[in-house]
């Protein structure tokens, strides 16, 4: 799975993108095809290039250099067609050369400004953000050594050239028509004999262009994700010792800047998961979802190579992310909400019987169906994912789940004056979303405290409150 694919999945992703200041379309591209991973090696090379990263431009020397390389980003273009033609043994034109001049030259100039980055990263990964020398091929395309971003077929290449371009200017002047036909054909014949010349010359280096492309994409995609974590105080995951996931103050990114925009704080929360399954239960809006769905987020993150937004973490690789969050009703299958999530779980199970190892998340579990049958199938559901090797949560608002697991209770409502009203844009601030172990699972009844903090209809509410006491 490609982080692009991974976009269309998960919604926490595509704004994690959206926020990162990629400079270049290769950037972009290389960022869109890194791969979800399972290799612990990998993976440490990837967080250990990003916070060595982070420690570069922390001083503001380096800054002004990141600038300077931001700006030559900016305007660097992919040449991989280009270097495709060289591959095939192509004449290249005119344009394809000026590709490859500027982009050599803007290779040379990321070099200049960055040419100590090798300072700030481990023995084992010295030499991964340095660009091959481009300094041949700007010599050969720049015969002037002007370092401009322009290329023609200069004088410089041939002597015959340069005396037939002569010969030509005077003719011009002589307005002797047939005697200048017959010299621009023969500048034709020795251009293109030095296309053919500088074509063969250039496919020697084939190989580092490739290489410099790949690393210009690793540049802009470290520098960016450095940027972006070190602002948002991401961390750098680390790897379990004890086979449990564990995080400090996880939040959602986008929930974060929604609320900074409304000028609200977002609480993060603090979660240990194991083998066993955890449950997790709490009132509607009490942010079970987002807890699900910052699980998934961060998962992805460090899979792709990518820091964490937690405050700590301690991580586990796992084979994939299944999960059950949102409405399932599929209208074109023809498919009931209950329907469709029936077989998504099914699907789950599957994937989980097969013995890898996963991260299960399934929200509101069987909240479509009755529940005397929902419960059963809550209870069935944790009986099976604790016969296996794999991490799960799941949510749920039935009370009398029997199977073993991890029981954690969204807080819930902070004590409140009701006498005070309160709009649906303040109910946030009502809640404390910490987690906090439950054993005796007895799901809050806080959907009348909730209709009461509203001012709902009164004779609605104590109707409903008499009917439960009964």
């Amino acid at each position: 799975m490609t982080l692009k694919e991974a976009i269309e999945k998960h919604n926490g992703l595509s704004f994690v993108f959206n926020e990162l200041n990629i400079s270049s379309p290769i950037g972009r591209k290389t960022i869109l095809e890194t791969n979800f991973s399972k290799d612990k090696d990998y993976l440490s090379s990837q967080y250990s290039i990003i916070e060595s990263c982070q420690t570069y431009i922390s001083e503001e020397i380096n800054l002004k250099a990141l600038k300077k390389v931001r700006g030559v980003l900016a305007h660097i273009n992919d040449i991989s067609g280009t270097v495709k033609q060289l591959e095939q043994n192509l004449i290249l034109d005119d344009i394809s050369l000026f590709q490859i001049k500027q982009f050599s030259i803007f290779c040379y100039k990321i070099s200049s400004y960055i040419f100590d980055i090798d300072n700030y990263l481990e023995d084992n990964l010295k030499g991964k953000l340095n660009l091959p020398d481009l300094n041949k091929v700007i010599k050969i395309l720049d015969p002037e050594g002007l370092m401009l971003s322009q290329f023609y077929i200069y004088n410089a290449y041939s002597k015959e050239l340069a005396k037939k371009r002569q010969e030509w200017e005077i003719a011009k002047k002589q307005e002797d028509e047939t005697k200048v036909n017959n010299i621009y054909l023969e500048i034709e014949d020795l251009e293109n004999e030095i296309r053919e010349r500088l074509s063969k010359e250039l496919k020697v280096y084939f190989h580092d262009f490739i290489e410099a492309i790949r690393l210009v994409g690793k540049i802009d995609k470290s520098f960016a994700l450095a940027e972006y974590f070190l602002d948002n105080n991401f961390t750098k995951p680390i790897f379990s010792t004890t086979n449990q996931i564990n995080y400090k103050e996880l939040s959602y990114p986008p929930l974060v800047s929604k609320l900074k925009e409304l000028n609200k704080t977002y609480q993060p929360i603090d979660i240990t998961l194991t083998h066993k399954p955890c449950l997790v239960t709490g009132a509607n809006m009490a942010g079970k979802t987002i807890l699900l769905k910052s699980l998934y987020l961060s998962q992805l993150l460090l899979q792709f190579g990518f820091f964490v937004p937690a405050k700590e973490s301690e991580i586990v690789l796992v084979e994939d992310i299944l999960c059950s969050i949102g409405d399932h009703q599929d209208e074109e299958a023809g498919l009931s909400s209950y329907a469709s999530e029936i077989l998504l779980l099914d699907n789950i199970i599957k994937k989980v019987k097969q013995g890898n190892q996963y991260l299960v998340l399934v929200d509101e579990l069987a909240r479509t169906t009755n529940p005397k049958e929902g419960v059963a199938l809550v209870d069935s559901f944790l009986n099976i994912l604790s016969q296996h090797n794999s991490f799960s949560v799941t949510t749920t608002h039935y009370s009398g789940i029997t199977t073993q697991a991890n029981r954690l209770r969204v807080k819930g409502f902070i004590p409140n004056d009701r006498q005070k009203e309160i709009s649906i844009n303040e109910i946030s601030n009502q809640i404390d979303y910490s987690l906090i172990e439950d054993h005796e699972m007895i799901i809050p009844n806080e959907a009348l405290y909730l209709a009461d903090l509203l001012k709902v209809d009164k004779e609605f509410i104590e109707g409903a409150r008499k009917l439960i006491k009964k």
